[in-house]
């Protein structure tokens, strides 16, 4: 969808995102109060489902690689705010630690990182019927 003034570009709640589409429903078209609900529902529904995603990362990687004492942690980052579509960010390591620059080299390191992180998106999809 376009926005046709320049300065929603710049602004992260304008008018413009309430028209998209947020769960497959069009907010535009429902009374303010009935979508600001629904919206309500739809971001927590989407925070437990990226808890869920983040768990899978964690468990499949795990199986894969040594993680950090306490690997999954929280957030708000901007880039991670949609409100009706899971997210997880995640960190494979660390370009300054000279031990995790030489593992992230590695081709073999490469494939198990790789391997956890399809297993945990194959995982999250199949335990909800998307795959």
């Amino acid at each position: 969808m376009r926005c046709r003034t320049r300065k929603c570009a710049d602004c992260r709640y304008s008018r413009c995102r309430r028209k998209d589409l947020v769960g497959g429903i069009n907010l535009s078209r429902q009374p303010r109060d009935v979508g600001t609900i629904l919206l309500d529902l739809t971001r927590r529904q989407t925070g437990n489902l990226s808890i869920s995603l983040a768990r899978n990362l964690v468990d499949q990687l795990g199986r894969e690689v040594v993680l950090l004492e306490r690997p999954q942690r929280a957030a708000d980052f901007a880039v991670l705010t949609a409100p009706d579509i899971p997210s997880a960010l995640v960190e494979l390591g660390c370009l300054s630690n000279p031990a995790e620059e030489r593992l992230l080299r590695q081709r073999s390191y490469q494939e198990k990182l790789a391997r956890g992180l399809v297993r945990a998106v194959e995982t999250f999809f199949a335990a909800r019927g998307a795959v």
